[in-house]
């Protein structure tokens, strides 16, 4: 069967992982599957009929999986695998004012603790650099004017909780705030979010230097994150 959608528009691996979790719910629940999403969706048996369609489309490679139906999923499918799909949305779907009408940014993210330090961070560089933000940057990074804007602009979104703060964020902040936060806000990442294969080398440098943070990455059940477990453990 030709596959329209190869892996509903999703990394190799978020597709593997909805996929099981999808299935085992079939499992699970048997022919009270369409029960199950009545009680999470609180809708009728019409309603149910329609979100089990919208599941097994993207299941089957039929269709792409969409913010609206990524929602659908959340409270059936794990919490880690639903706020995994939302990361990689944030970063790939297409369109992304569409993306930002189904998802709630608020505060980044981040556990309300976490947020609050870091606008207090940024806030703090902003009262005392004022216009000089961008020159700043540059000399903290060594990098050019335009790159140093994209950072400036990438803070200030994630201030005014535009942006959801994912494992991409989290390379792109490295440098502008305290280690000690950076550290912190690592560990909730790498124990909530998953990432692209191309970031591994910025996630093992992170982990690695991260490593004497307790718990940094313990939490997540890929099996990626073994190699961060051992990291974490000196081997």
């Amino acid at each position: 069967m030709t596959r329209k959608y190869p892996n509903a528009g999703l990394t190799e691996e978020l597709y593997r992982r909805l996929v099981s979790e999808y299935n085992g719910l079939r499992v699970k629940y048997g022919r009270e599957f369409n029960g199950q999403i009545r009680a999470v969706r609180n809708c009728d048996v019409r309603g149910a009929r329609k979100y089990s369609q919208k599941f097994r489309n993207v299941i089957a490679e039929r269709s792409r999986l969409s913010p609206n139906t990524a929602e659908d999923l959340k409270d059936l499918i794990s919490d880690q695998l639903f706020n995994d799909l939302h990361a990689y949305l944030a970063e790939n779907y297409r369109g992304k004012k569409t993306y930002q009408k189904h998802v709630s940014f608020d505060n980044a993210g981040l556990p309300n603790d976490l947020f609050k330090r870091f606008c207090d961070e940024v806030e703090a560089m902003r009262e005392a650099y004022g216009k000089r933000v961008t020159t700043h940057i540059m000399s903290l990074l060594g990098c050019s004017r335009e790159e140093a804007r994209k950072h400036a602009d990438n803070l200030s979104k994630l201030y005014r909780e535009i942006n959801r703060l994912t494992t991409r964020k989290l390379i792109q902040i490295e440098g502008l705030i305290s280690d000690e936060l950076f550290g912190d806000i690592a560990k909730y990442v790498f124990n909530n979010y998953d990432w692209a294969a191309e970031l591994d080398e910025d996630m093992d440098r992170i982990a690695r230097r991260y490593r004497n943070k307790e718990g940094l990455g313990r939490n997540k059940p890929t099996v990626k994150h073994y190699l961060y477990r051992a990291y974490m453990l000196g081997v």
